[in-house]
């Protein structure tokens, strides 16, 4: 759940402060500061020292810039957002596990290894933008680890959208074609999990997964959870964290 707000920069480690995890729709998503209501322009918003106790314009790179009260602006993740205050409130940071960054043109990435080695991850839609009913597709490659011998399991994926409360859209698809009982999984009929050599438990794979995007309800600014979970349930074999925004 790491990245349910938007990336806007490239670290080597992914730095969370303690009023993110506890303010996530706030950090998704200014419709309910003060300052971002008042303020369009950086000018404007620098100038003023009141409202809210007083405005910051904070940079990011791949979304919208915007206009936030310094107490806000103070809760948003160091290195992530550009604020132009240099007096906001020190927050505590935690810092979690190093991730691998798999940033695209258009969209914010991050990924983690498990009983597969992530190799390298693109996310795509139809008509090469963000928007309502486009059809995205994540085609993740990578390699067995070997650990263990992957039989069944199951892509799992749910997008959230910043200053709603609940999930947008979730799905599932199986590794492989199973059954019916008590058949089991038959990893040469991959469904989104391609085993280049099936009885290799150190091949090369790939991971493909097709979805429609949801409709905007609020801020337009999406984040996607997958991961990938064999027969044995945890670890989970990979989970890839995207980030983006619609066009429109």
């Amino acid at each position: 759940d790491f990245l349910r707000f938007p990336f806007c920069t490239k670290r080597s480690k992914m730095k969370f402060t303690a009023a993110i995890l506890a303010g996530l729709a706030l950090t998704a998503s200014a419709q309910e500061d003060p300052c971002k209501d008042k303020h369009k322009t950086e000018s404007a918003c620098d100038k003023d020292t009141t409202t809210g106790g007083g405005c910051t314009w904070c940079k990011c790179a791949a979304l919208p810039s915007a206009c936030w009260t310094k107490e806000n602006a103070a809760k948003l993740p160091s290195g992530v957002y550009q604020c132009d205050s240099t007096d906001l409130l020190e927050v505590p940071e935690i810092e979690i596990l190093e991730n691998q960054i798999c940033d695209g043109t258009n969209y914010k990435c991050n990924a983690t290894s498990g009983n597969i080695t992530v190799h390298e991850v693109l996310f795509s839609s139809s008509d090469g933008t963000w928007h309502e009913n486009a059809t995205a597709t994540l085609n993740m490659t990578g390699q067995l680890v070997g650990d263990i011998d992957i039989n069944a399991g199951t892509t799992h994926f749910k997008i959230w959208e910043g200053g709603v409360e609940h999930f947008r859209y979730n799905g599932a698809l199986d590794y492989f074609h199973c059954g019916p009982a008590p058949a089991g999984c038959d990893k040469t009929k991959p469904l989104s999990l391609f085993i280049d050599d099936p009885n290799n438990t150190t091949s090369t794979v790939h991971v493909e997964v097709s979805f429609p995007l949801p409709s905007k309800l609020a801020s337009g600014i999406f984040t996607i959870d997958f991961y990938g979970e064999d027969e044995y349930h945890e670890p989970y074999d990979f989970t890839v964290n995207l980030a983006y925004h619609y066009d429109h």
